[in-house]
């Protein structure tokens, strides 16, 4: 036989904790035009929150998007703005760099890609965007854009979208 003692500030604390979560997560849901979120998604943001790597493999239209598109509220609930969460994300056609970058705007997040325009050059180098997306190409054979992402303290979240079509990976040591 097992028990768990909590104490009563102990168990203040952790209601009051998940109170807040529920908040946040009731928010999120109205933010993105959803009623809840899939259990995957809550375990996928709760390990990155807590800093694990996850690997997400699903079917197009299966939610996927959504647990780094979340990431940047939860992050910032966590940390209560103590800094700013910008998410890279990763992804080999430039079509689907265009629709998330505008899906995001829609939502009220700052959102480009490397090569829309010169005159956004300079805003990416200030990390102006909450989500800036770039091909693999770009961030790792363009200096200034590697430079970039190696310095930067902002970038909470690297996403590899379409993650399967990489050929091979390499861990650099």
């Amino acid at each position: 036989m097992s028990i768990f003692v909590q104490s009563e500030r102990s168990f203040q604390r952790t209601f009051v904790s998940l109170f807040k979560m529920a908040t946040i997560l009731d928010r999120l849901c109205v933010q993105f035009g959803i009623r809840e979120l899939k259990p995957f998604q809550k375990e996928t943001l709760k390990n990155l929150l807590d800093g694990r790597d996850v690997y997400l493999s699903m079917k197009t239209g299966g939610g996927k998007s959504l647990c780094y598109e979340a990431f940047p509220v939860l992050w910032s609930e966590n940390h209560q703005l103590s800094s700013a969460c910008n998410v890279l994300v990763i992804s080999p056609l430039i079509s689907i760099m265009k629709e998330q970058s505008e899906f995001l705007k829609t939502l009220g997040f700052t959102s480009t890609y490397i090569g829309k325009t010169p005159e956004e050059d300079m805003m990416i180098l200030d990390e102006r965007f909450q989500f800036l997306f770039t091909s693999p190409e770009a961030i790792l054979s363009i200096t200034k854009w590697r430079n970039m992402v190696t310095r930067s303290q902002h970038f909470k979240l690297i996403v590899i979208d379409e993650a399967h079509t990489v050929i091979r990976w390499y861990v650099l040591t």
